[in-house]
């Protein structure tokens, strides 16, 4: 029953992840109207964050495969 549970929240969650990742993703890539150079000067961390993001729906898609295959 646990496990059952944990593999609906882990793919819930991926959906969360994949939807985030889209709509922050295209935000991110817009040009600003205004403090373009501020906006710019984030570049860095949202490819940091981003990452970060696509690292964990890897981690979480390898955790709902792991509780399949556990018996």
């Amino acid at each position: 029953k646990i496990k059952n549970l944990l593999i609906i929240l882990n793919i819930v969650l991926l959906i969360f992840d994949f939807v985030w990742v889209l709509t922050m993703g295209m935000i991110w890539r817009s040009k600003p109207t205004h403090d373009a150079s501020i906006w710019e000067s984030f570049s860095g961390l949202h490819t940091m964050i981003i990452t970060l993001s696509i690292i964990n729906m890897v981690l979480r898609v390898g955790s709902i495969v792991t509780l399949f295959l556990a018996r």
